[in-house]
């Protein structure tokens, strides 16, 4: 410990959940004398990375009370959804004493400003170097709101938990991870959002140091996949064998690929892995981007080379996906009777903050006002498509009774334990415990009236008497079978609370609510009018088309019709569409617009302009039409034409060229409601695009991103440093498509002028954007408009620009990209604190926006 600093008091927390559901193990935990079966890495781990000058305090309240007699300097408190109110209701309760309190975990990772509202900081995903630096500004009373980072630590190397500040008396098995990151990104799933999708390894001697030095013989790898890289994990298995511990861990299906992995596993003590089956059902496994999970017969196989080599699977499925319905449930129970899966973890389908499903329910409507603490397994959560809320739970609930009642455990028991696999002993167990666990197995399945639950004890203790089974395997089979069977009767024991909670909050099938959106309106017939039209065309939607009065309505009406003849004989429109196409409605009359579902206003970027139009429209809809703007600078607050239409009026961003940039900003105000913000993600799907959903304050993202490298690039040739050409060669196919003062001509130095004033209105910092604005301002005034006035920045001839510039050295174009580069990226990490974003997610949506390759974080 360093003398010279002061000490502090640290409290690293995780709360108590308020709902347990049955795979978390807690009845077994009582019967092993123990409070939790396993306490999560969090805690210890953060410990590990915390200076010796603090006085560190580890409390589970699964475990234990925090006692009050310790003032605490500096609180840590791991969130999950399951925790979430607890810990907020803890970070409000030391703050009131004057503690400084820090939130990490998933929780407050992707919802740090609900946590920001209780606590002083929110670390953001990984801990190692954000937690370092966190309590290094609290020393110094600069703590920041946020710690973040754009790249993940290196995971070679890792301290050891402090498990020594742990009470270890009250946990039976110990967690241990040996990587980060998954290369799938299934839709509900957080690890490649949180950990990466690209594998990070420990060494495996630091894994084995840390084995050896833990209080256990029994552990648990948290690792999602602990055999995806088969190389390193036969390194592991021959690591482990000498240390003679036993364990469990998660792994897919196809180690049974690999025969001599899965043998070396058994060798190393492996008794358990956990197989996110997921689903059964193919169209779920499509729509969560699970593509690596297929059944047929490579499930029978793995399944059975997996028993036979004596490890047991632990098979977790979810239901609730769009294309389930209440049978998924008997199929996953015949399923797991067909392949004596004994253990099955099922779940109703969750939408924890973070995940695809998360946002795409949310835009959707489809997350329900429910206690976020419901979310662990067996209360409904959103609204599912084909099932009901009581529906789905009350098939639930006699889904997992039938799965464990002793008459269906028995008969998977003498399916799986015949062929004598599972001969190999555990760890030692003290003495004390096998006396303990000796009654109580003796009490529940000898002293019992259920003949179920006698003849599976009968039939596991023939087989340890003539050892065909291990005693560890055979007993531990029981008790695990027992623990969870007490606790879907405690569940049984509050149905009347539980189903009370459910039926107040019944949607209802989501699919019996939803509005099918067929007939689409656009009005304008400027480039994005037109390009939005060409993109529609190719759709199954019926359209609508209003221009201006002042257009050449003959020439419009017969350019779109040779366009359809022309996607008509190549292929890419069918005979039927054609003639649904021809009978499109292009004329300057609003009231044609009356029988639309959803209208969209691409008129020039002028907010008198539009606000007249917008009302227009307004006026002939019906009550129930989303009606929305395509504007790339204004909030759709600023134009809704009536109170009355709000809930339905949104901003509706799409990009030049539609059928080349795939992303859509969908800009919902303070009162555009969750099923308006869910059609329309509905539609920018079935148009083949992809919806970001933001609010007023994120809207533009990209947009604004780009204005920043703008505004630089211009600051750089005010200073005389560079001029336009120089610095359009420097980011031209390197960061961006096209020039910065290219783009600049190419959408109309008039339409970029508004633009940049409707983004910098009530702008904190509006000045830094004035020496651009006032020279756009300038060029505006003398007619200089870009290509469609034939000089801008350029001087144009054709499509090409023309400059005096002379030639730049290669090294002072290099010069000019990082610069811009740097700028690019800071720009980008400053939107993410604002949007909600996640750093992949905002790195595709900038390559999609640009057409590259690379995004900043790349």
């Amino acid at each position: 410990m360093d003398h010279n600093k002061p000490s502090y008091n640290l409290f690293l927390l995780s709360p108590r959940q308020k709902y347990i559901n049955y795979p978390a193990h807690s009845e077994m935990a009582k019967m092993f004398g123990k409070k939790r079966l396993m306490m999560p890495l969090a805690l210890p781990t953060i410990a590990s990375l915390t200076p010796a000058h603090y006085n560190i305090f580890i409390y589970d309240e699964e475990i234990e009370d925090i006692p009050e007699g310790i003032k605490p300097d500096i609180i840590g408190i791991t969130t999950l959804a399951a925790t979430a109110n607890r810990a907020f209701e803890l970070g409000d309760h030391y703050r009131s004493l004057g503690a400084k309190v820090i939130f990490g975990g998933p929780y407050a990772s992707y919802l740090t400003g609900e946590a920001l509202k209780h606590g002083d900081a929110v670390v953001v995903g990984e801990a190692e170097g954000k937690w370092e630096q966190c309590l290094a500004d609290f020393e110094k009373g600069e703590l920041k709101q946020v710690y973040e980072s754009a790249t993940y630590p290196e995971y070679r190397h890792q301290k050891p938990p402090r498990w020594d500040l742990v009470n270890m008396k009250k946990i039976f098995q110990v967690a241990i991870q040996v990587s980060r990151g998954c290369p799938f990104n299934c839709d509900f799933c957080l690890v490649s959002k949180n950990f990466g999708r690209k594998m990070r390894y420990r060494e495996i001697s630091n894994v084995i140091d840390e084995i050896k030095a833990a209080p256990s013989k029994y552990f648990f790898f948290v690792d999602d996949n602990l055999t995806i890289n088969k190389s390193y994990a036969k390194e592991l298995m021959k690591a482990l064998i000498p240390l003679e511990i036993s364990w469990g861990c998660m792994c897919s299906l196809d180690v049974a690929t690999d025969d001599e992995l899965l043998k070396l596993m058994a060798e190393a003590g492996c008794f358990n892995i956990l197989v996110g089956f997921e689903s059964l059902n193919p169209e779920s496994l499509n729509e969560t981007q699970k593509h690596h999970n297929r059944g047929g017969s490579i499930y029978t196989d793995a399944i059975n080379k997996i028993h036979a080599a004596g490890i047991q699977i632990n098979a977790s499925f979810v239901v609730g996906f769009d294309h389930d319905t209440e049978d998924e449930f008997e199929r996953i129970f015949n399923f797991s009777l067909d392949h004596n899966l004994a253990n099955v973890n099922l779940h109703l389908l969750n939408a924890p903050p973070g995940t695809e499903t998360y946002k795409k329910l949310l835009a959707e409507g489809r997350i329900i006002d429910t206690d976020p603490e419901m979310g662990v397994g067996h209360f409904p959560t959103i609204a599912y498509m084909n099932m009901s809320q009581i529906g789905i739970f009350d098939k639930y609930m006699e889904t997992i009774t039938s799965l464990y009642s002793f008459n269906v455990i028995r008969q998977k028991a003498e399916a799986l334990f015949s062929n004598g696999a599972f001969t190999r002993q555990g760890g030692d167990i003290p003495a004390w415990l096998k006396a303990r666990l000796s009654w109580i197995t003796f009490r529940e399945f000898v002293l019992t009236s259920d003949k179920d639950r006698k003849a599976l004890f009968l039939f596991i203790f023939h087989l340890i008497r003539s050892r065909k089974i291990a005693i560890d395997k055979g007993m531990g089979f029981l008790l695990t079978m027992l623990g969870v069977n007490r606790h879907i009767k405690q569940h049984h024991k509050r149905m009347d609370e539980y189903r009370s909670i459910v039926m107040a909050q019944e949607t209802g099938k989501w699919k019996e609510k939803v509005k099918e959106d067929k007939t689409i309106g656009v009005i304008g017939q400027g480039k994005m009018g037109t390009n939005l039209i060409q993109c529609l065309t190719e759709s199954g939607f019926n359209l609508h088309w209003i221009v201006s009065p002042r257009a050449d309505l003959p020439k419009i009406r017969s350019t779109f019709k040779k366009k359809i003849l022309r996607l008509s004989e190549h292929g890419i429109i069918s005979t039927e569409r054609l003639d649904h196409l021809m009978q499109a409605t292009i004329s300057e009359d609003m009231s044609d617009l009356a029988g639309c579902d959803i209208v969209i206003e691409t008129v020039p970027e002028d907010v008198t302009v539009k606000k007249e139009v917008l009302s227009a429209a307004n006026k002939v809809l019906q009550p129930g039409a989303i009606l929305v703007s395509n504007s790339s600078s204004i909030n759709p607050s600023a134009l809704c034409p009536s109170p009355d239409r709000a809930k339905n009026f949104a901003g509706l961003h799409f990009f030049y060229p539609v059928s080349l940039v795939n992303i859509v900003e969908v800009i919902r105000s303070a009162e555009t409601s969750d099923q308006t913000t869910g059609r329309l993600e509905a539609f920018v799907s079935a148009i083949k695009h992809k919806a970001i959903v933001l609010s007023e304050e994120e809207g533009f993202i990209l947009n604004r991103i780009f204005l920043d490298v703008q505004n630089e690039a211009f600051r750089i040739t005010e200073q005389g440093k560079a001029g336009f050409r120089e610095i359009d060669l420097a980011v031209k196919g390197s960061l961006f498509p096209s020039g910065i003062f290219e783009f600049f001509d190419h959408v109309g130095l008039d339409t970029m002028l508004q633009s940049i004033k409707n983004y910098t209105i009530n702008y904190p910092h509006a000045d830094y954007y004035g020496p651009l604005i006032r020279e756009l301002e300038k060029k505006v005034s003398q007619g200089d408009l870009g290509k469609k006035s034939g000089r801008g920045f350029y001087g144009h001839a054709g499509s090409f620009p023309r400059t005096t510039e002379p030639e730049s050295s290669p090294e002072k174009l290099e010069e000019i990209r990082n610069h811009l580069e740097f700028t690019y990226k800071n720009a980008a990490r400053r939107m993410i604190t604002r949007s909600g974003l996640t750093i992949d997610e905002l790195n595709e949506s900038l390559k999609e926006y640009f057409g590259t390759d690379n995004g900043p974080f790349d």
